[in-house]
């Protein structure tokens, strides 16, 4: 799908963005594990978590939807269902990953998970490997590494695994298979990765532990019975960077109330800082952020890669922000973005060559020169390679630039970010919608 994107002068808004996509999704995997019922709070419609929900309820969860827009969901306990059919996790990387180490103990049932065009061209023997290493049975294209994935719940043991790349996803399939097997599974990592399955992990009761030893986190997990326990999702970082880097770099002042800002998830706030951001963040009194951003003079910035996992998500947003500050940016130590809904370093600098702004990539990493970017009247186009946060970067650039721009793969938005179109238009922007048939 096609999307032309045009400028309007900016408005200062007060926004709401989606319930944290990476919250949302355990939610709803938690009930695989969990015995009793439990509500969850402003969980996220994108279409990935989406994807989720129709993973558990295939599985046999049971979820009602309640008149104040919360749902209720009663825990299978690992008394799953086996599915009748293959399993779509769409373009979502993080379930078909999650969800790999969720079922590989399930003995007695066998799953079948596939994917979109990108999943299918997405790296899963970092997951499949160390779970193969605990006695799971995973199949799968390219010796495992490619989905579709074919998974047999086996008896599993625990595991010592060092994790060889900073992974989030990785770590989580790990622990959810521990749970599972028999002894202590343990998963070190040298860089700390967002850590929303350990601690919800911790408040549905599980016994698990996280002690930092000489330069490392060494995360503990045993077999437990989880009880259900209320969860509260709060507003994604990730979907609100977008807006916050609107009010940067237009004329104008904008608000994302109720943010997670917890560890590894504040990274693109540090940059913006250190850019010279103008950000009030302010506490809203239940554990999350409200955060104003105003027009900003900014400075360039040079990262190189030590604490990327707290902001690797946020790239995208992050070098278009810097095409609009003054020097040249360098962002470094990056390889992993290679491997996401698309090859992001090669996609960003794409995106950004579309306004003219001077840019070019490096093996891991990509460089921005400021102030560079075409102005005013004209079409740009921008092949967003069907990844949302090049298309929603584009967009946001637009507003900054003037003009319009064609986005092409622009559905891809959905996945992740399923308001962005109404709120870009309450805040002066427009977007027409092109079908791919027409």
């Amino acid at each position: 799908m096609k999307a032309t994107v045009t400028a309007g002068r900016a408005i200062g808004r007060r926004l709401s963005v989606p319930g944290d996509k990476s919250i949302s999704h355990r939610s709803l995997l938690l009930s695989l594990l969990a015995e009793g019922s439990y509500r969850v709070f402003g969980l996220s419609s994108a279409d990935d978590v989406m994807a989720t929900y129709r993973l558990v309820e295939a599985l046999g969860v049971n979820i009602t939807s309640l008149d104040d827009g919360t749902i209720s969901i009663v825990g299978l306990g690992r008394e799953v269902r086996e599915p009748q059919d293959v399993i779509d996790v769409g373009n979502s990387g993080t379930l078909i990953r999650l969800a790999s180490g969720l079922l590989s103990p399930m003995e007695g049932s066998t799953f079948i998970l596939t994917g979109d065009a990108s999943i299918r061209r997405r790296p899963m023997a970092r997951v499949a490997d160390p779970l193969r290493k605990m006695g799971a049975t995973i199949y799968g294209r390219d010796s495992g590494n490619l989905a579709p994935l074919a998974i047999v719940g086996s008896r599993l043991r625990s595991i010592e695994y060092r994790l060889p790349v900073a992974s989030a996803q990785v770590k989580s399939a790990i622990l959810f298979a521990g749970l599972g097997a028999e002894g202590t599974t343990v998963v070190e990592e040298s860089e700390p990765t967002r850590s929303h399955t350990e601690e919800m992990l911790r408040a549905f009761g599980a016994d698990i532990s996280t002690e930092r030893v000489g330069d490392r986190d060494r995360i503990s997990v045993r077999q437990s019975i989880l009880n259900a326990n209320d969860i509260h999702v709060p507003g994604d970082p990730s979907s609100a960077a977008f807006y916050i880097a609107l009010g940067l770099i237009t004329n104008t002042e904008i608000a994302v109330d109720g943010i997670y800002l917890g560890p590894q998830r504040d990274g693109f706030v540090d940059i913006f800082k250190e850019m010279g951001a103008k950000l009030d963040i302010v506490p809203d009194g239940n554990g999350n952020y409200n955060i104003t951003s105003r027009s900003s003079y900014l400075n360039s910035v040079t990262t190189d890669g030590r604490d990327a996992a707290s902001y690797i998500d946020e790239v995208p947003i992050i070098a278009t922000v810097a095409a609009l500050c003054g020097g040249v940016s360098e962002f470094r130590g990056l390889k992993e973005l290679r491997h996401k809904e698309s090859d992001r370093i090669k996609t960003t600098v794409s995106m950004l060559k579309a306004f003219e702004v001077e840019c070019g990539e490096y093996e891991d990493g990509l460089y921005v020169a400021g102030f560079k970017g075409s102005q005013g009247s004209g079409v740009r186009f921008v092949d967003a390679q069907f990844d949302h946060r090049i298309a929603m970067s584009a967009a946001i650039l637009t507003m900054a630039l003037g003009g319009s721009t064609v986005i092409d793969g622009f559905d891809a938005v959905s996945t992740s970010f399923p308001t962005f179109i109404d709120l870009f238009r309450s805040v002066g922007g427009d977007v027409t919608i092109e079908s791919s048939a027409s």
